[in-house]
């Protein structure tokens, strides 16, 4: 996706406390005295891009107490205070260009209390999603098992979003249902999950990731969320075999990432193996028997006939890292195992590292060249000896260069380095530590550079 600039973002609080005026404080008892707001605004793109990672811009913001004169700016690091301000209790809301559908949802806090020191108001808003297009809907069975696929195409394949889908009896969608939530393209419906043997209308909606309990109704508020995009046409709910009467089966979806951002066009030939590790019959004999699916063109898989028993399940794919899971039981029925696997990270080119300055503050900027055309994550890494093995980690980041102040840093000759990663990680339960498949070998700047006391 491309990055961009965005400014100008309005936040409005409204002011709820009756008779509330610059006269003098009218708050609840504890709060005599002027009061203070402040805190900082991240700014979302999407579910990926906000101003903490990348280049949306969080200054401009503006902070207003409807029906005062008390407003203020957020800086370039999305930071505002608005100071002297009468003791009350508010509804704070926050939003940018709500009435536009190129806007940024709306959001709200009840019951904020302003007065006798310093109140603190920090929050997130996100652009509108805009809906999906193309919403198709088939019968499928996977295996022996019923159930009903349901495609879409993102309005803007650049952006990352979560996606609902909804079925309903009537094409008005007056009663509606949630059938799946997720982050990629397509979504499988068991049978056993709809009503069978009926006819089915499914929608989809995106949405940005917001949301917020409304205290005045008590409903959950979703400000980014689109409207709803419905498949043009019903489709009948295949019936089958109940999901009861499997002997025991493990089915999933596994999503592959061309890099940290983006999906691969390709779902097909992730292949699944579940390694036995304690089997619960006397009578099967069974060590070091595997049993494996591979993934469709939806990335979809159905490994059938599994006996009762504590497996390991790995997903993997050439090209990509692999990721496992421990512990998963299979037992009468259909039990599920979905992950993420992404391609394996190339190491940074042309790492440098230079002792420079950054508004009036020293330290070291360290460079690198991305491997490809892709959109990965980078982590820097630093150490007195690239043989030793002991590495201290100084962090991340999506773009190409980072800053590292002298102030923490050991005096003496340091080494600073670059991995980059696809951001695919999983907990290693026999050592109790973290994975991370598909990150590269650090690369190291030549030299090293001397860090003074």
């Amino acid at each position: 996706m491309t990055k961009r600039n965005f400014a100008g973002i309005s936040i409005i609080v409204l002011l709820i406390a009756a008779g509330c005026t610059r006269e003098g404080p009218m708050g609840p008892p504890g709060t005599a005295g002027l009061g203070t707001v402040e805190g900082v605004v991240t700014v979302w793109e999407d579910i990926a891009w906000n101003s903490k990672n990348s280049s949306v811009d969080p200054a401009g913001v503006t902070i207003l107490l409807e029906g005062t004169e008390f407003s203020a700016t957020t800086d370039d690091f999305g930071a505002y205070k608005i100071e002297a301000i009468p003791a009350g209790v508010y509804v704070i809301m926050a939003f940018k260009d709500s009435a536009s559908a190129e806007g940024f949802g709306t959001v709200k806090q009840t019951n904020f209390f302003v007065g006798g020191g310093t109140s603190h108001f920090s929050t997130d808003v996100a652009r509108k999603a805009k809906p999906p297009t193309e919403i198709g809907v088939e019968t499928l069975g996977l295996e022996g098992e019923p159930g009903v696929i349901v495609s879409w195409t993102p309005y803007d394949p650049n952006l990352s979003h979560r996606y609902t889908v909804w079925y309903a009896s009537d094409p008005g969608f007056e009663r509606k249902s949630t059938a799946a939530t997720r982050e990629g393209t397509l979504a499988f419906i068991p049978s056993y999950m709809l009503p069978e043997g009926e006819t089915v209308y499914f929608a989809v909606t995106a949405d940005n990731g917001i949301s917020y309990v409304d205290k005045a109704t008590g409903s959950v508020v979703a400000p980014t969320t689109s409207e709803l995009s419905e498949a043009s046409v019903g489709i009948q709910v295949p019936t089958g075999m109940p999901i009861a009467n499997y002997f025991s089966a493990v089915a999933g979806a596994i999503t592959s990432w061309d890099d940290a951002y983006a999906h691969s066009d390709d779902l097909s030939g992730v292949t699944v193996v579940l390694e036995t590790t304690d089997i619960w019959s006397e009578t099967l004999e069974l060590d070091e028997t595997e049993y494996r699916g591979a993934t469709n063109e939806y990335g979809l898989y159905f490994i059938a006939d599994v006996p009762v028993g504590l497996y390991s399940i790995t997903a993997s794919k050439e090209g990509y890292g692999t990721v496992r899971r421990y512990n998963l039981f299979v037992g009468r029925g259909v039990s599920y195992f979905s992950a993420d696997i992404a391609r394996k990270a190339d190491a940074p080119v042309n790492v440098q590292a230079d002792s420079t300055t950054l508004e009036g503050q020293s330290g070291i900027r360290v460079s690198w060249d991305a491997p490809d055309s892709g959109r990965h994550h980078y982590f820097v890494w630093c150490t007195a000896d690239t043989n030793s093995g002991e590495t201290t980690y100084l962090g991340n980041t999506s773009g190409s260069s980072v800053f590292v102040l002298y102030e923490g840093l050991p005096e003496g000759a340091l080494y600073f380095g670059v991995a980059t990663d696809n951001d695919i990680s999983y907990l290693d339960e026999k050592t109790g530590q973290f994975v991370f498949p598909t990150r590269s070998e650090t690369k190291w700047a030549s030299d090293a550079v001397e860090i003074p006391g």
